[in-house]
């Protein structure tokens, strides 16, 4: 009964403190918005500048994907020109290096190709360097390691591009750089070549085990003697193999001594004249024909660069 009471009571409370409040209310104007609020543009009703504001950001991204995406094509042409490769250089000693180099003449890849080539690169950062440059260094790690340090000793420098004319260049430029930095009393034989890439000799190289450059040796050498296996020719000191592959008979080596005319021309001790490939020394003291020209007369001529009887 009590609770009835006091219900009853805030009933009244109500309607005397908010009298006729409804009916005002109903009765009172609705005026619209200036601005649709965001539940009002969620629900479809927009204004008409909305759409164009819509089309402008849509615009700008737009155009910002679309200068991302020429810059970031912009950027893979070029990196894919810069590792494109023009020439490939192959050292030969007994390590064996093979060098990639691009259009601007900087090295973009470095394989050993024997588990004495890994010994000698160890330790070596060679991309991005110039090739002359990064050959002067293969060659002079091979030193440090023991190669090259005697009279007999060689190297085979083997140039493949499809350009012949710039084949030469860095031929030549590599033999004489080579030349200037193992000139001494011992140096050792450099040894020279460019050819026309070719797959299908690389392939038969990576079949024996040796570098496309010694495999266009025995190729030649092959070319005047069939009855020499690949396997036997590949077992042959560098030297030997280089006059081979020139023309020159076992028997034309034979009865040369190792200390003596280990070249592929003979000196005036050894009774002839140079024929435009470096010799070692001769035994006994004698100066060693490395003038690439007319018998050993001590002066640099580069001329002379056909392996065969001086002009």
């Amino acid at each position: 009964m009590k609770n009835k009471y006091i219900e009853a009571s805030l009933d009244r409370a109500v309607e005397q403190s908010l009298p006729h409040m409804y009916e005002d209310l109903a009765a009172e104007e609705v005026r619209k918005m200036d601005i649709p609020d965001f539940i009002m543009e969620q629900s479809g009703t927009r204004t008409k500048e909305a759409p164009a504001r819509k089309r402008r950001a849509f615009t700008g991204r737009l155009a910002a994907g679309l200068v991302c995406l020429l810059m970031a094509v912009g950027l893979y042409t070029g990196w894919d020109q810069y590792l494109a490769v023009s020439a490939i250089i192959d050292l030969d000693v007994n390590p064996s290096i093979e060098l990639d180099v691009n259009q601007q003449e900087r090295v973009v890849d470095v394989r050993a190709l024997n588990q004495d080539g890994e010994a000698i690169l160890e330790g070596l950062d060679l991309k991005r360097q110039s090739y002359d440059q990064a050959v002067l260094t293969v060659i002079g790690s091979m030193y440090v390691n023991g190669y090259l340090n005697s009279s007999g000793s060689a190297v085979l420098v083997s140039v493949q591009t499809q350009d012949a004319e710039k084949g030469a260049a860095m031929e030549n430029n590599l033999q004489a750089a080579l030349n200037a930095m193992l000139a001494g009393e011992n140096s050792p034989q450099v040894l020279h070549q460019s050819l026309a890439v070719d797959q299908g000799l690389r392939q038969e190289a990576e079949t024996y085990q040796v570098s496309a450059g010694v495999m266009n040796l025995i190729q030649q050498a092959r070319s005047y003697d069939p009855s020499q296996t690949i396997e036997e020719l590949a077992q042959l000191p560098l030297d030997q193999l280089y006059r081979l592959a020139f023309g020159e008979s076992i028997s034309d080596y034979e009865s040369d001594s190792i200390y003596g005319d280990s070249g592929y021309g003979q000196t005036e001790e050894s009774g002839g004249t140079g024929n435009g490939v470096t010799t070692a020394p001769v035994s006994g003291g004698a100066s060693a024909d490395t003038d690439y020209g007319p018998a050993g007369d001590g002066v640099t001529d580069y001329s002379d660069t056909d392996y065969g009887p001086a002009s």
